[in-house]
């Protein structure tokens, strides 16, 4: 290791490494300090997530300012995985919720790495409340590890390591989204950068089979986090363009990124076959607030109060997801931004780790401006973020959901400056105790600023003795019969209690209609405001549609000024009363049965017009002709929602062909019996005939002329 005199002749140079050597003379020492920064956030994570260590079995962490219980729902998608992982990956992709839909896991963000890292204690204990809180507080750890490392790589000393580690694990906008997996499960990417930084130095095999490992873990762990940070990694090699070796590299990345494709490719194909088939219902694209990066976390939800503030999520206010990362790392990120920028470097490693530090600073920079959105609002005036490029010419950008968790990259990067900061601030010291001194205010004030304690702390069944027992009454019944738990809330964006039914399911895996996850599809969009009239005949029609055959009736989360329909319920001849417990009831709807397109054999007819405003596209739709009794689900897999347009001009030759598909998931009712789909029109202008053909049975629905100007 360095020598305390090296270190303090060195002082001055932003960027000296003054962690372990590096040339393998000194591994026993370097392993013991990385074995002591695992025990310190090992440490630091059981104090900040206090009192969740001493509930770990029993109890998950839910956000005091938060109504949405996305925990319960993530608690589901865990013990999800390690079911799936039971059954050797059977009907992996097909959980039991949004019943009928296919494919709904890709309805959610990937957790398969983090499920498999604590599948071995699903297999000792099977408590999938254990389980989860072991992910949490494990993300804490290896988020923590992930900066260590990512510093450690571009020259920061072990300790100073530790600090951004630490400043970066345990920042406010970690412990605000402690409900949230999906933006806690950061540690993959830091990894992923390190490697990359590694293979430019090293262009090895070893080192670019990192890279795709690395990759792979991160695909495997978060989508939006690798789309995310697959742009920060283009941009370091863009940064690093002239040092990166890429006679010696290219085959390497090439063969590499042939079998990472090839891995990747069956999770991407089935996630983009289902979006192409699905329109999904799901939040606007959530921006950034300013109130969210100028106020400290502790301070937040009394400006909040004191102003006036309403936190609307289509304003982008997301409270309680604080950014502020405290006045210590501010202050700390900046003087590392100012050492990047005019510190001293008088050799060629030295230079190149400034070059390094900043493309921190400008990483840290973009990263904030792309958080705020499609728009950047400065007073009354909106101009267009980066993020709009991002938006209009890279498709995969346009169905980002979340475009605020950019901002965690920026912590990321700002958390190197912050360590490198502190050295600064160290340097300029001249006696050891005055450095230790300024170096322990600088963790405590860190550790003030971010503390979130005592968490709020929710009990949550995750053991089989734990199951519903009405649930559990359907299970011996019927485990493979159709369930939907009532009341469904009729708010879309705030829904809880679809959370805490995904929850309930856990261990018996019974079919239900109910779920909560990043995107909705339509069928259970479209049954919101009908169940909102239960017990009527049309909500029971529609049930019966579905083939739901039991319905849990939870009677003390019924609304108060609908609580006379409790009594309507125990009254209504097609609902037999099977059971009660705790102010729930279990129903069996009598007379259910699946219907589907597939069989049906009712009228159509075809016809093709011009779409309003465009000169050149064109909506065409397949009516069908519907008893006013009839209630008929249409899925995706129905053979019938798919047809061929045959395009023919004036000398009856065919000029193109199309194959329609509906997206979506309806109801037809004698309400809505119109499924349409956008027409492509031939390039040339003229006069065309259309023929329109059922793909199911090859039956001719029509034809009609149109006029291509």
């Amino acid at each position: 290791m360095t020598t305390a005199r090296e270190a303090a002749r060195d002082g001055g140079d932003v960027t000296t490494s003054t962690g372990p050597a590096t040339d393998g003379s000194d591994r026993p020492a370097r392993l013991r300090c990385h074995v002591l920064a695992v025990a310190v956030y090992v440490l630091l994570t059981a104090a900040l997530t206090w009192p969740l260590v001493s509930h770990v079995a029993t109890k998950i962490a839910i956000h005091r300012n938060y109504t949405i219980l996305a925990p319960y729902y993530h608690l589901y998608l865990v013990a999800w995985y390690h079911h799936a992982f039971d059954r050797g990956l059977a009907d992996y992709w097909h959980p039991n919720i949004f019943y009928p839909h296919p494919r709904v896991l890709t309805y959610f963000e990937s957790l398969s790495a983090t499920a498999a890292m604590t599948w071995p204690a699903h297999l000792v204990t099977q408590n999938a409340t254990l389980c989860y809180n072991l992910v949490v507080l494990s993300a804490f750890v290896l988020n923590g590890l992930g900066t260590y490392v990512l510093a450690l790589r571009l020259g920061l000393s072990w300790r100073l390591a530790l600090f951004a580690g630490g400043a970066m694990a345990f920042c406010p906008y970690m412990f605000g989204e402690i409900y949230c997996l999906a933006t806690l499960l950061l540690y993959p990417a830091p990894l992923l950068l390190a490697a990359v930084h590694r293979l430019m130095d090293r262009p090895t095999w070893p080192a670019t089979v990192l890279v795709g490992v690395c990759g792979l873990w991160l695909l495997a762990t978060c989508y939006q986090y690798t789309l995310f940070c697959s742009l920060f990694c283009v941009a370091w090699m863009l940064w690093f363009v002239r040092r990166m070796p890429w006679r010696r590299l290219w085959y390497k990345l090439l063969v590499v990124g042939a079998v990472c494709a090839a891995l990747a490719f069956p999770i991407l194909w089935t996630i983009k076959r289902t979006h192409k088939e699905m329109g999904f219902y799901h939040g606007p694209t959530l921006p950034m607030s300013g109130l969210q990066m100028l106020v400290p976390a502790t301070q937040q939800r009394l400006y909040h109060d004191a102003l006036g503030i309403r936190v609307r999520e289509d304003r982008g206010d997301l409270d309680p997801v604080v950014c502020f990362p405290g006045l210590t790392f501010g202050l700390l990120a900046a003087v590392g931004a100012w050492a990047a920028l005019f510190g001293i470097a008088d050799t060629g490693d030295a230079r190149r780790r400034r070059h390094a530090y900043r493309f921190c600073l400008v990483a840290s920079l973009a990263a904030v401006l792309l958080a705020m959105g499609l728009w950047i609002r400065l007073g009354p005036i909106k101009i267009p973020g980066p993020y709009a490029l991002l938006f209009l010419t890279l498709s995969p950008f346009s169905s980002v959901r979340s475009v605020y968790r950019f901002y965690i990259f920026g912590q990321l990067f700002a958390a190197v400056l912050a360590g490198l900061g502190l050295r600064q601030c160290v340097a300029a010291l001249s006696t050891p105790r005055a450095k230790r001194l300024v170096a322990g205010v600088a963790v405590c004030l860190l550790l003030v600023e971010s503390i979130w304690v005592p968490l709020r702390l929710e009990p949550a069944g995750g053991r089989p003795a734990d199951v519903h027992p009405l649930i559990q009454r359907v299970a011996e019944l019927d485990p493979n019969a159709p369930l939907i738990q009532l009341p469904i809330p009729t708010d879309l964006r705030r829904s809880p209690l679809d959370a805490l039914y995904t929850a309930n399911a856990i261990h018996t895996w019974q079919p239900m209609v109910n779920g909560f996850a990043s995107y909705w599809p339509g069928l259970y969009e479209g049954l919101r405001p009908v169940m909102a009239e239960f017990p009527s005949f049309k909500a029971i029609r529609y049930l019966r549609a579905l083939g739901v055959r039991y319905v849990l009736v939870h009677e003390s989360l019924w609304p108060k000024k609908s609580a006379e329909s409790l009594e309507a319920i125990r009254r209504f001849t097609a609902l037999r009363e099977i059971e009660r417990h705790d102010q729930s009831a279990l129903y069996e709807l009598t007379e259910s049965a699946r219907r589907s397109l597939a069989g049906w054999q009712g009228k159509t007819r075809f016809d093709i017009e011009r779409k309003p405003g465009s000169a050149n596209t064109a909506r065409g739709s397949v009516s069908f002709e519907l008893d006013l009794r009839e209630v008929i689900p249409v899925l995706p897999g129905d053979p019938c929602t798919r047809w061929t347009l045959t395009w023919r001009d004036a000398l009856d030759q065919v000029i193109q062909t199309q194959t329609l598909r509906v997206r979506d998931s309806h109801w037809l009712t004698h309400e809505r019996n119109v499924l349409a789909e956008a027409i492509e029109l031939p390039a040339q202008p003229g006069t065309y005939t259309v023929d329109a053909v059922d793909e199911r049975v090859g039956r001719k629905l029509g034809s009609c002329s149109f006029q291509v100007r």
